[in-house]
């Protein structure tokens, strides 16, 4: 059985080779869309590297900071040991009980702390994703506006509300969850 070749391809040579430069630009276009996502996430990587290396070096200097805290504090403690044993043994000399009782409850009671933590607001900025709506201009003309009108698809395009949001009308409910509204909230 043979198939008659205009059934098979029912367009000429010329819509082709329009055909097929569609496909390559659209093929073209969907190539920069990879290449930008992946430029997106090189870019929030690098800043969330950058943001979680700023942390380590903090925590690294607040670490330090209470080790230091913990020798001055250490050496401290050992010297008041030392002078704690110095008047123990005097008040034994003395077999002064009830002054040595004092002196130990003194010692049982001393209050240690070594650094305080508190924490406060950081001045790093966080970066924030907002989704680019697709343009008008993304939309094919229409080379023909009273078939188009005709055409069952024509009802299936996404309508704008006031704020350039695509929605169906049909069920009334956003296509988008982000505008590009909240771009303007992102500190500059």
């Amino acid at each position: 059985m043979s198939y008659n070749s205009s059934f098979i391809y029912p367009y000429t040579s010329v819509s082709r080779g329009s055909l097929s430069e569609i496909y390559d630009a659209f093929r073209h276009h969907t190539y920069s869309l990879v290449d930008l996502q992946a430029k997106a996430y090189q870019e929030i990587n690098e800043w969330s590297i950058s943001l979680i290396n700023q942390i380590k070096d903090h925590a690294l200097k607040q670490r330090s900071l209470v080790l230091e805290a913990y020798n001055i504090h250490r050496k401290h403690l050992e010297n008041m040991r030392e002078q704690f044993v110095e008047t123990n043994s005097i008040y034994e000399r003395k077999n002064d009980t009830e002054e040595v009782n004092r002196l130990l409850e003194r010692c049982k009671n001393l209050k240690v702390n070594i650094v305080n933590i508190t924490y406060r607001s950081s001045d790093n900025e966080f970066m924030e994703v907002t989704i680019v709506e697709p343009s008008d201009g993304m939309e094919p003309e229409d080379p023909n506006p009273k078939k188009a009108r005709d055409d069952k698809f024509e009802n299936a395009r996404p309508e704008r509300d006031e704020t350039g949001s695509a929605y169906d009308k049909d069920f009334k409910s956003s296509l988008y969850s982000y505008s590009t509204a909240s771009a303007s909230n992102r500190p500059e």
